[in-house]
């Protein structure tokens, strides 16, 4: 469905192997369910955001209180960093969520590249000029 919208997007089944590649491959969102075998979503995000600080995060959970207890890893995120998809996933919304986030995301790295200047830009678009998604 992302791909559909022209979203470059990299499927890791296994948070360990997605931290691996977070730790090679910058990308602009993380879309990653909350409970998992090995490391939790909310752990994962919280170790992307070390390696890629304006990293936007979409937690994907059927249990409506699954983030409560694992609050303690999204804390540095600013509210409007990090969103929340109820399963069953209605492909709309998180194609809505996405499109929300990624603007937001292409808008703190524009704001960071002027406070630093043009030496620190983050690749927000592939060779091909799709977006990336994780």
């Amino acid at each position: 469905m992302l791909r559909e919208q022209g979203y470059e997007v990299v499927i890791h089944n296994d948070p360990i192997y997605a931290h691996a590649m977070l730790r090679r491959q910058p990308v602009d969102i993380l879309v990653t369910d909350v409970d998992m075998p090995g490391m939790s979503g909310p752990m994962l995000a919280s170790i992307a955001r070390s390696l890629q600080p304006d990293i936007q995060v979409i937690f994907c959970s059927g249990d409506p209180q699954s983030l409560d207890g694992q609050l303690e890893y999204i804390r540095g995120f600013h509210a409007e960093d990090w969103a929340r998809v109820d399963k069953p996933m209605d492909a709309a919304q998180l194609v809505r969520q996405v499109r929300k986030h990624m603007t937001h995301s292409q808008t703190n790295q524009s704001r960071a590249a002027d406070n630093v200047g043009p030496i620190w830009r983050r690749r927000t678009r592939s060779q091909s000029g799709s977006r990336s998604v994780s």
